[in-house]
């Protein structure tokens, strides 16, 4: 718990060259130097000095790595507008590479599999890339409910107990454009699925 942030910088370090006192930033949950070959390749995450950020509960957060880490604003955002900026500094980053890991493009047919925070903002982001169709796997009710209002087309029941992703839902192709999936990994089953079950994208395949 919180590695999420967003506010005001009070004070920087020697080192820092662009972020400045006063302005509003969003961070993320690891800091990165964002020169490193890792982060040139859009791979932040896994910058090779990367840090962990935590305790962002806290009224004052130390953010190392400033200038690769902290996104500023244009200006200081309404109170109204920080709640959504929030969402940036993870689950919405989250889902935006997910469905750019899975090459969405304009008229594409995408499949997202989940209905938490991170599957329902890769719903949100597929669409604002254009995805022609967005198909959206849920077991819940209100979350299917938001999937539709977020841009998906079509939120179908997972038919597995809690804990069990179908895989056939997610290598199903209704059609010959259905090729981008969007899928999070966080459930060990699905961490433990062989290599060769996986495409280049991560996304589970069993056409086998």
């Amino acid at each position: 718990m919180g590695h999420e942030y967003c506010g005001i910088v009070e004070e920087v370090g020697s080192e820092v060259k662009h972020i400045k006192p006063g302005q509003f930033v969003v961070g993320s949950f690891f800091a990165s130097d964002n020169t490193c070959p890792n982060c040139q390749f859009g791979y932040q995450s896994s910058c090779m000095h990367r840090e962990r950020v935590g305790g962002a509960q806290a009224p004052l957060l130390r953010v190392p790595l400033a200038d690769g880490t902290l996104v500023a604003t244009p200006g200081v955002p309404s109170d109204d507008l920080i709640p959504s900026l929030l969402t940036t500094s993870d689950v919405l980053g989250t889902g935006w590479f997910a469905a750019d890991a899975a090459n969405v493009k304009p008229g594409s047919t995408v499949v997202v599999v989940g209905d938490g925070a991170v599957g329902l903002l890769g719903v949100l982001s597929a669409r604002q890339m254009r995805a022609e169709r967005i198909i959206a796997i849920s077991r819940n009710a209100s979350r299917q409910k938001l999937a539709r209002e977020f841009g998906a087309a079509l939120a179908l029941r997972g038919i597995l107990p809690p804990g069990r992703l179908d895989v056939r839902l997610v290598g199903a192709r209704p059609d010959p454009d259905c090729r981008p999936r969007i899928r999070r990994p966080w459930h060990p089953h699905q961490r433990r699925l062989p290599r060769h079950d996986q495409d280049a994208n991560g996304a589970v395949d069993d056409r086998r």
